[in-house]
């Protein structure tokens, strides 16, 4: 255990500046955005966003979209932003991949010449991956609220402290769970670039099934099978529930890539 302390201590002195950047960057993104939504709210303009919606793609769009065209659901929107979901993924995929970048400098050598179990390096990128993740969507939290206390206009409805910790609850699932998918490819390949570009392309792949499943039933399937169809931010927004199911097979998907990149990782040639 103390080993696994040790190496995360160097990991996050490493990427500290990015951390903070990235922190930061999001902090102020949930700023930016309430103060958006403030200038619609007090201009009146939520009630006109729905008419320049073209009449062809209104039947795309389900109710949940259309009622989140509000101050509540503008400030919410940060958490599915695609921008914010690329950043926050990233950075899980590159703390998840350090063990396979180690391997490939030769790092791994002088690791490997102390006492130090394998696993250990794979038990300290699941650490900093998660302390990346909570430092990054938290600091998303303490924006909104920051946000909503300083810049709010009277009498606008904010989104409620369970609308908020749902969203940044489902999220962190979610970027734990293409970490660990990262981290399980990475502990196969030698290669850093390879497990992240692999990662991404998958990624990809199943953000457009799972899109495409919500549109045409033929695929829809095929859209279970992705990460992202167990994020959905929407229903939220406009106040129902936060799935437990969507949290028990992100938490599942997290559970068995970690344990398969433990397993492999443990054996393979480094």
């Amino acid at each position: 255990m103390k080993a696994v302390l040790r190496l995360t201590r160097h990991s996050l002195r490493r990427i500290r500046g990015l951390m903070i950047a990235s922190c930061v960057t999001l902090f102020l993104f949930q700023i930016l955005l309430t103060l958006v939504a403030r200038s619609f709210e007090m201009s009146g303009q939520f009630s006109e966003l729905a008419n320049f919606i073209p009449a062809f793609i209104r039947p795309l769009l389900d109710q949940s979209f259309l009622a989140s065209l509000t101050f509540s659901g503008m400030v919410s929107v940060g958490y599915s932003h695609p921008i914010l979901l690329i950043l926050v993924i990233a950075q899980a995929i590159a703390a998840a991949t350090e063990p396979t970048g180690e391997s490939e400098s030769k790092f791994v050598d002088l690791l490997m010449a102390r006492p130090l179990p394998r696993r250990a390096l794979v038990a300290r990128s699941l650490i900093v991956m998660s302390v990346l993740t909570t430092a990054a969507i938290g600091s998303m939290v303490i924006g909104t609220w920051t946000g909503l206390r300083f810049l709010a206009p009277e009498g606008a409805v904010a989104p409620t402290p369970r609308v908020v910790g749902s969203l940044a609850v489902n999220l962190s699932m979610l970027v734990l769970a293409w970490g660990s998918i990262a981290m399980a490819i990475g502990s196969w390949s030698k290669r850093r670039a390879t497990a992240a570009t692999v990662t991404a392309v998958l990624a990809f792949a199943t953000f457009v099934f799972d899109f495409l499943g919500r549109l045409w039933d033929m695929l829809a399937p095929f859209g279970r099978l992705s990460p992202f169809h167990y994020y959905a931010p929407l229903p939220i927004v406009i106040g129902e529930p936060l799935d437990p199911m969507n949290l028990v097979v992100l938490a599942g998907i997290t559970v068995v890539a970690s344990a398969v990149a433990l397993r492999v990782y443990g054996v393979r040639d480094l």
